[in-house]
């Protein structure tokens, strides 16, 4: 069973757990910032050859609800709009994703909370900008794998009854280039090696909870 099998059988059974919790649940909505990259792996030749693309600032926003499983144990669902991306010495990359992350929260501490789940996301634009496109934004959706599958890793801190700081590293494990990206004019030779690239990122964002 590969890793990706794994994450969507996680996020099916986390769903079937909070289908049948009726203990206690809550509604809120989220908003923040988040702070990606790309983690470029070349293929055959160049396998050994790894890069890391300059990071880009997007934001994230979206709804939240947290669903009681058993003592000091949350499911966490969080829909949202994610807006990610890259840079580098010629091209900017932005990403926009309809993302759904579904995590398990603990909650051992008064006031920190660990998390740990997984996300699926669909990507909804994907558009670059360079000295090839003549610093025009081009939209480039075909050229781009139409969704991800990643791990989520994060932190609770709790301000009060209603409002929560979160802070989550994302880890994603789908190629998110469909060939190579040459498509977009002459590039300088690191990018006409084929190549693999998988999104990497920290969001940092508020969740507010219409009920205590």
């Amino acid at each position: 069973m590969n890793a990706r099998t794994s994450i969507f059988g996680i996020l099916l059974l986390l769903s079937g757990f909070a289908a049948f919790s009726q203990e206690f649940i809550r509604f809120g909505v989220l908003a923040g910032g988040d702070y990606t990259t790309k983690v470029n792996v070349s293929d055959l030749a160049y396998a050994n050859y790894r890069h890391t693309d300059d990071s880009k600032v997007g934001y994230v926003i979206g709804l939240v609800s947290e669903i009681a499983l058993i003592k000091n144990i949350s499911v966490q669902i969080e829909p949202e709009l994610l807006k990610a991306g890259s840079n580098d010495a010629s091209l900017i990359r932005d990403f926009t994703y309809i993302n759904l992350p579904l995590e398990l929260k603990f909650f051992g501490n008064k006031f920190l909370s660990p998390f740990i789940g997984g996300y699926y996301s669909y990507l909804t634009s994907f558009r670059v900008k360079g000295e090839n496109t003549g610093y025009k934004w081009v939209n480039q959706n075909d050229f781009a794998t139409h969704y991800d599958m990643g791990l989520n890793l994060g932190m609770s801190f709790k301000i009060s009854e209603r409002i929560r700081l979160n802070a989550k590293f994302i880890f994603g494990l789908v190629n998110s280039n469909t060939i190579s990206p040459s498509f977009h004019g002459t590039l300088p030779a690191i990018y006409i090696i084929p190549h693999k690239d998988y999104n990497r990122g920290l969001s940092l964002y508020l969740n507010y909870f219409f009920l205590k």
